[in-house]
Parts: C-alpha cells; structure tokens; sequence
C-alpha cells in the first residue's frame, strides 16, 4: 500500500480528497473485512489501522500549517525505505506463517490474549499520537527542527504534562501494537530493535536543539517528565547549551 505513493505529487485540493478517500477506503474495507472476511480476519484490522494511521498524520496537521510547511509528504506515506521494509516484512511474515504454521497463527487459543493485548495498544497508541499532535497544534512539525520559530511555544499542558513525547510514545505502542495483533514473533523483535534505534538517535537531537531554543525551560521539563517507552535509552547526550546562551532564541530560519 505505502509503496503505491513513492512519487511526490502537487499539493491540491484534488490531490488531498484522492489520497484521503482512498485511505478511508482501505480503513474501511479493512474493518468489514475484519467482521465477515472468510480467514485470517485479523489482518484486515492491521491494513485498516495503517491507512487510518496515516490519514490521521495528515488530518491532525493541516489545521495548523499552511504553505511549504504542509504538502503530501504530511501524509507520512512516502516514508523511508526502511519503514516500507517493515511494513512490506510484517505482511510477508503473517502471511507466510498463516501458509506454514497454521496452528500456530490461526488456532493457537493462546493467541487470543496476545492479539486483544495487540489491539488495544494499536487504539491508545493512535489516541496518543492524534491527541498529541492536536494539542501541540502549530508548534508540532514531522522533523527535527533546529531553530525556533516565531510560533513555536513549549507545550506542557496535556499529554504533555504527563509524557514527555507522547506523540512518540503514541506510535511507539502502536506499532509494537500492530505485530502483536498480527501475532508476528520476528516482526516484534524487528520492530523493538528498530524502534530503538530510530527514538534513541532521534530524541538526542530533538532534545538537543529544545534545551537550546528554550534555555532552562526544557532542562526543568525533562527532569520532572518522562518518557515512559521502555527500552528506548538514548546514547551519552549531546553536551546541552547553558541556560541564556541564545541570545535570541525566538529567530527563526
């Protein structure tokens, strides 16, 4: 599905409606699929909770950006070559074990729990990423960004005042969500190791280029809010600026 959207395209009100119908329609399709499909139902919910998954990038974004800060790339569809990898693994590894180990994937009873435990971790995981990223609002943005913007406030309301990147934390239980619902045990490991590595190096830097824009305030921040994603433990930080140091931390690019 992710692969279908490699090309960049115009960002166009015929464009948007395009994409967002077709994803509401794989949402869709994969929720009935899930009530009356003839087998392996189960899968009809991972399909349907990626496309919702990334309609809501989209949705969640546009009330608040506008110009070259909101495109088709919002749509997180066209991600890298890794993510796609993932997504393409996850489908052949449950489809290849449903075709081998039928009583492992589709008849186990212990199976059962484990894709329940799935699948709510795949709802709270999408209410936290959503949530955090409406309450952000104009300050939220997909990329690390380096310098402040003139409409770039510190949230600490919310979400926020109780995980210190629930938009991270959000897609973190989602997507170990999706491969317990589908009951993929390699993909679990895969997924866990890549999480790692991606939120470990990510959040350094984010945190980084924060302690900066806001001298002092981040500091404080992060020392009474946690991330609560085990397992993500982030390298020997980079040295942080001392407090003052912008002289002015409101100038953006």
């Amino acid at each position: 599905m992710i692969l279908l959207f490699d090309e960049p395209l115009v960002h166009s009100y015929y464009n948007v409606a395009f994409r967002s119908a077709w994803l509401g329609a794989v949402a869709g399709a994969g929720l009935v699929w899930f009530f009356v499909g003839p087998c392996i139902n189960v899968f009809g919910i991972y399909i349907g909770a990626v496309a919702f998954f990334h309609l809501m990038e989209y949705l969640m974004t546009a009330p608040f950006k506008s110009g070259k800060d909101l495109n088709m790339d919002t749509f997180l569809l066209n991600q890298t070559v890794a993510y796609q990898m993932a997504f393409a693994f996850s489908v052949f590894e449950f489809l290849a074990e449903c075709f081998l180990f039928p009583d492992f994937k589709l008849r186990a009873g212990w199976m059962v729990p484990v894709r329940a435990v799935g699948l709510v971790l795949v709802v709270a995981g999408q209410f936290f990423r959503s949530r955090a990223m409406w309450e952000a609002g104009r300050s939220f943005n997909h990329f690390v960004q380096s310098e402040r913007r003139s409409d770039h406030t510190l949230v600490t309301k919310g979400l926020y005042a109780i995980i210190r990147h629930p938009s991270y934390f959000g897609f973190y239980w989602f997507s170990i969500g999706t491969q317990l619902l589908l009951g993929n045990p390699i993909g679990l490991v895969a997924y866990l190791v890549a999480l790692q590595a991606f939120f470990a190096s990510r959040i350094v830097d984010e945190e980084f280029h924060l302690c900066r824009m806001f001298p002092g305030q981040y500091e404080a921040y992060m020392a009474r809010v946690h991330r609560w994603m085990p397992l993500i433990m982030p390298p020997a930080r980079k040295t942080m600026p001392a407090a003052g140091a912008e002289k002015d931390p409101t100038k953006a690019q």
